[in-house]
């Protein structure tokens, strides 16, 4: 079998990297992924894509944690939950599976409008590239998917390439991931021309046939020269990527066979010092080209890159690009700072400073590079933000640790105040659930839903705390407590006090007092939206008298769709608050859906606001309604 034959090749793989990566550690998540796949009736090819991102990121000596999360990034997706991930791969990797998951959700193209998103798209990202072990999953499954999506729609084949080379190249450039830049520059030319890809192709195959004889000798001429040094560590010889090649051709205006650097030597060295001291031995043996020498070390380039570079005259007249670095220098210039931060055996300590160093490199590429402030105008060290998905894609920008409820505040204000229960990422969560970069949310509102007090005690946002203490009247009620006007203690059994039936306010909750003759006050909770219409003068500040044991009742309107065991499941919720019901009266329709009333009696505010959250993250139901 195909899969067979690629899980092998990845174990292979695994062991030539000398990655201390068990096998039986990557049959068991093979295992776990097509168990996955099998229960949700996934294709194959899933399993093929999930064994592919995970070789790249093999090729890039990525630690196993973030090998063994490549294998399964996709998991969630299938049906997996992070709590059996935990259990069989451990806290680091279920982590890196879920949040690999929900920034596949926000890149993946999958509508014509996600081309007008491409700015929102890039603060996702770039968001998501705060933790490198997981930009680094993002993007190896990104380059697996450019190179196998050859049956997917044309639509679909465009925005993964527009994403591509908008989005995923010009990031690998600014980082110094160049091995994954050139396999994601190679796939988008072989997408955009086909034709001169294989042009091009074709001709280094050939000029790499007619040229590997004087190559081999240059290489064997220098390592011999070079071995007096005793710090040389390996020369080798490599032929640039197509898609470079291609573009040296049209800056330069030149044809294939007038680019000199097709094929290049690279001298891996000890010490900084041993790198001049190989230039000076190269430029000895072999004539150099005038204007074709860069000094890197000296003058590195913005994403940190050093290498000296330098093209000289071979035997025959050949020119050869020959580059010059220290094995730390390589490093850097195969896998970036992401990668010293992923190898596996680094102390904690150093792990944080090349964690910091990674994001002070991303923050001086937002310094440096024109346009790119934009998108990292919010990337600063310490901020915390996130960037959370409506159900149509729209990027919305929160704080960290901000719940459901501000999201619909920052959506729209009147989303807002008649939000009753939220899905996020497809599973029902309560108002004060927190949401993580990538969510996506979708918010379900009622017509007859009103601000609580109880709000401002979890939203985040200023914006929401203002929105909601501006709808409760609050500052008003600050001002009316300020004036020298005793506060009036409201008691039940007094005549004079009528409970507004509008709001019916129960004890505990926040209440103003309505004086509508000389002898009656009427009560309503500070967030009756009657109270908009009364002027401030003819409002005066009262609060329950503290009695102990009075019941209140209260009447709840549920609806939604019907199953068998509903009714029961709800008035477990109620029971278990200690709330004894009253009555319940109960209609369905023939479309399956259900209406409720239930009137129930308790004591206290805190007791209800747990029975309606209780019962709005039932899946079943879409609202729950206080009268």
């Amino acid at each position: 079998m195909k899969e067979d034959r690629e899980l092998n090749g990845l174990i292979r793989k695994v062991k030539e990297n000398r990655i201390e990566l068990e096998e039986r550690t990557i049959r068991k998540a093979a295992a776990y992924l097509e168990g996955v796949l099998e229960k949700s009736s996934s294709e194959k090819k899933s399993l093929l894509h999930n064994i592919g991102t995970a070789k790249i990121l093999t090729e890039m000596h990525a630690s196993p944690e973030v090998i063994t999360a490549g294998l399964l990034h996709n998991a969630v997706r299938f049906g997996a939950d992070e709590q059996s991930l935990e259990k069989e791969f451990g806290e680091e990797v279920a982590g890196l599976v879920v949040s690999a998951g929900n920034a596949e959700r926000i890149l993946v193209p999958k509508d014509q409008a996600r081309i007008e998103k491409i700015d929102a798209a890039k603060k996702i990202f770039y968001a998501t590239a705060k933790d490198p072990k997981l930009i680094l999953i993002v993007i190896a499954e990104r380059i697996d998917d450019l190179k196998g999506m050859g049956d997917d729609p044309a639509e679909v084949q465009e925005l993964r390439v527009i994403e591509a080379e908008q989005i995923i190249s010009p990031f690998t450039e600014k980082v110094g991931l160049y091995p994954l830049k050139s396999s994601i520059d190679n796939l988008v030319l072989k997408y955009r021309k086909p034709e001169i890809f294989r042009e091009i192709s074709s001709k280094i195959e050939k000029k790499e046939r007619e040229r590997k004889t004087e190559i081999e000798k240059m290489r064997k001429i220098l390592e011999k020269e070079l071995q007096k040094t005793k710090s040389l560590i390996e020369v080798i010889g490599r032929a640039k990527p197509i898609s470079s090649i291609y573009r040296k051709m049209i800056s330069r205006n030149k044809s294939f066979e007038e680019i000199y650097d097709i094929v290049a030597l690279r001298v891996i060295t000890e010490t900084v010092k041993d790198c001049y001291e190989v230039l000076s031995i190269v430029q000895s043996l072999w004539k150099p080209i005038p204007g074709e020498f860069d000094d890197y070390i000296v003058k590195p380039k913005p994403n940190g890159y050093q290498s000296l570079h330098t093209t000289v005259i071979g035997p025959g007249g050949m020119p050869l690009e020959i580059q010059i670095r220290t094995n730390k220098m390589n490093d850097a210039a195969e896998i970036g700072v992401a990668g010293h931060w992923l190898y596996k055996g680094i102390e904690k300590e150093e792990k944080f400073d090349k964690k910091l160093a990674w994001l002070k490199q991303l923050i001086d590429w937002q310094r440096q590079t024109p346009g790119a402030g934009s998108e990292l105008k919010n990337l600063e060290l310490f901020e915390n933000t996130i960037y959370a998905l409506t159900p149509k894609g729209d990027v919305i920008e929160l704080p960290e640790k901000a719940t459901v409820l501000d999201f619909a505040f920052a959506v729209h204000t009147e989303l807002g105040f008649k939000c009753i229960r939220a899905v996020v990422n497809g599973k029902p969560v309560p108002l004060n659930f927190e949401l993580k970069n990538g969510d996506t949310v979708q918010i379900f509102t009622s017509q007859q839903q009103k601000p609580r007090t109880q709000w401002l005690g979890f939203v985040k946002t200023s914006k929401a705390k203002a929105k909601i203490k501006q709808r409760l009247n609050i500052k008003q009620a600050k001002k009316t407590a300020a004036k020298p006007l005793r506060k009036q203690v409201v008691k039940t059994s007094d005549k004079r006090i009528r409970i507004a039936n509008c709001c019916n306010p129960l004890l505990g909750e926040e209440i103003v007092g309505f004086k509508t003759t000389k002898r009656k006050i009427s009560v309503h909770r500070k967030s009756c939206l009657q109270l908009n219409s009364i002027p401030a003068e003819k409002l005066i500040n009262v609060e329950w008298e503290h009695k102990q044991g009075t019941d209140y009742i209260v009447e709840l309107k549920v609806t939604g769709k019907d199953r068998v065991g509903l009714l029961k499941d709800i008035l477990n919720i109620i029971s278990s608050q200690k709330a004894n019901i009253v009555s319940a009266n109960v209609k369905t329709t023939q479309t399956n859906m259900f209406n409720c009333v239930f009137e129930i009696k308790l004591r206290n505010l805190s007791k209800l606001d747990k029975i309606i959250e209780g019962i709005s993250k039932m899946e079943e139901v879409k609202s729950v309604e206080r009268s």
